[in-house]
């Protein structure tokens, strides 16, 4: 171990978890440690893997300026550090083939095709790293981490996650809260920049908080907290709204909620609990450009039934309603009208989650990271404003603000008679009509 490492990073040195999660303040060393823990790394999976005839197996992890081979392909989008044999005997006392494969997580087939034993992911909390890089490189871990089950080597397949907090995106979901429950095969470890003695001080930090910084941001960025930003929309959104996947009775009402759009057509599909009144959203569509037959019929597929309730559009878009009625998928218009109709249905969606009687499906992951990184623009004084940023990006969240929007417009009681009679009235003007 370095001599130079502080506590927290010796810490995270010495977990034996496949996931490590550093969170730690900017400067406070998080990049510092991804060298010489890879370098660890690499040394003892290969060692092991010899001693079992594993090998050779190619090893897709990060290594920044080490003399021990080449560097292929600096100048395109996939650069690969060679090792030499002279260095691959200095490092693990035998020649073997070793390949240090830089990846672009913002590319998910970039991590395709190779096989890993363990690897290195730094800046993961920023918003360009795509969930389905995360997947992809599982993948690639998987041969290593079976072999660990097998073997009881507990660090090969590895990964150490080094990053600053950014936004609650997948990384926050699938990774940081599994660590910070203490999820098996996870770590977590925290600290501020100042831990590092070579780092930003705590005095100069503070000095950023007192010159207007929002409190948010300054935890997120110097103490290494993940907190909502001021702006967060469903800021009353937690776990206790997510929900593992279970088999729908066939007795619970359904209704599904659209959003119209030639290249984002979006709906969410939802069942009510009769035990509680609340509302159940166990499937969600996001789609391009199709035909609206096609639309209808990949939505037929995912409703399993027919609706008690298609809810959907704004007011001007009736002849989308029109056009899917004709083709057997009858859309009402949302009972929310007008030019206050998007921050009242946001009202109610927020009443909803905040009350915990509207629950999402753990596995609608686009939905759940839509809902967490659902904002409103900060202005450069720290104010929030109404803008909402990035609105028309939300498809599946204009889905459910319709359809919310439309079943509970009251609450308690007279709530529960108004969704009722919403969801047993045919007559097509009852809650804005079948325009």
């Amino acid at each position: 171990m370095p001599a130079w490492f502080h506590e927290g990073q010796r810490l995270a040195w010495e977990s034996d978890s496949q996931e490590i999660v550093v969170c730690s303040g900017t400067q406070g060393g998080k990049t510092a440690l991804n060298a010489p823990w890879l370098l660890r790394l690499i040394q003892r999976t290969t060692l092991d893997l010899l001693r079992r005839q594993a090998i050779p197996y190619f090893h897709t992890l990060f290594v920044e300026r080490h003399q021990l081979g080449t560097l292929i392909g600096a100048d395109t989008g996939r650069p690969k550090f060679r090792f030499s044999a002279e260095g691959a005997v200095r490092l693990c006392g035998t020649q073997v083939p070793i390949v240090v494969h830089f990846l672009n997580m913002a590319d998910p087939e970039s991590n395709e095709s190779f096989t890993a034993l363990g690897g290195v992911w730094d800046e993961a909390g920023q918003a360009t790293n795509k969930e389905l890089s995360f997947e992809a490189n599982n993948r690639r871990l998987g041969a290593a981490r079976s072999l660990a089950s097998r073997a009881n080597i507990p660090y090969l397949g590895s990964r150490l996650w080094t990053t600053t907090p950014y936004d609650h995106t997948w990384f926050k979901r699938r990774i940081v809260d599994p660590a910070i429950r203490g999820d098996r095969g996870c770590s977590w470890h925290n600290w501020p920049s100042w831990a590092n003695p070579g780092g930003i001080s705590e005095e100069q930090a503070r000095k950023e908080l007192e010159g207007g910084m929002p409190l948010w941001r300054w935890q997120m960025m110097y103490e290494g907290e993940f907190t909502r930003p001021a702006g967060a929309v469903y800021d009353c959104f937690t776990s206790a709204n997510i929900v593992r996947p279970f088999p729908i009775p066939s007795s619970w009402p359904l209704v599904v909620g659209m959003d119209f759009g030639s290249a984002n057509l979006a709906g969410v599909f939802g069942a009510i609990d009769p035990s509680d009144d609340s509302i159940v959203i166990f499937s969600s569509y996001w789609a391009g450009s199709d035909t609206l037959q096609k639309h209808v019929d990949v939505m037929k597929t995912k409703a399993g039934k027919k609706p008690s309730l298609v809810v959907g559009g704004a007011q001007s878009e009736s002849n989308w309603r029109r056009d899917f009625t004709a083709l057997d998928w009858p859309v009402r218009a949302p009972s929310l009208q007008g030019p206050d109709s998007v921050e009242a249905g946001i009202s109610r969606v927020y009443g909803q989650f905040a009350t915990k009687k509207l629950k999402i499906f753990s596995d609608l992951t686009a939905l759940i990271d839509e809902i967490q990184g659902y904002t409103r623009v900060v202005d450069g004084e720290g104010r929030v404003t109404s803008v909402i940023q990035d609105k028309s990006s939300y498809h599946r969240l204009d889905a459910l603000r319709y359809l919310v929007g439309t079943l509970r417009p009251g609450s308690g009681a007279t709530q529960t008679r108004r969704t009722s009679r919403i969801l047993e009235d045919e007559e097509p003007n009852a809650i804005g009509g079948l325009v």
